[in-house]
């Protein structure tokens, strides 16, 4: 058995926000759901401003979907230690690189 809800939204806000789920291919009924849903697994609201949270810091756990996409994407952008060259890392080779143009200026 369902629950009906109901709640009091701007007139404006209702006719843009039903415009953006019809866009997306999704109810009114998705919306609040996903909202619901997202109150139990974090404790707040998607956004907006902090409900009485204390000094809690916030954690989120990532789904098993999201871990991936963070781990993909993190993958991406991390700056991995070069391969070695003439047996130096990059580490190495930046500080040579930065001891030799410095010294251009003693």
């Amino acid at each position: 058995m369902d629950a009906r809800v109901s709640a009091r939204v701007p007139v404006e806000i209702k006719k843009r926000g039903d415009s953006k789920l019809k866009e997306i291919g999704a109810t009114a009924t998705d919306l609040v759901n996903a909202a619901y849903e997202y109150v139990i697994e974090n404790g707040a609201l998607p956004i907006g401003k902090p409900h009485d949270v204390g000094d809690k810091p916030q954690v989120k756990t990532l789904s098993g979907v999201e871990a991936v996409k963070f781990e993909d994407v993190w993958r991406k952008r991390a700056v991995l230690e070069a391969k070695t060259y003439d047996g130096a890392n990059f580490k190495e080779m930046l500080d040579e690189a930065r001891g030799d143009y410095y010294a251009r200026f003693a």
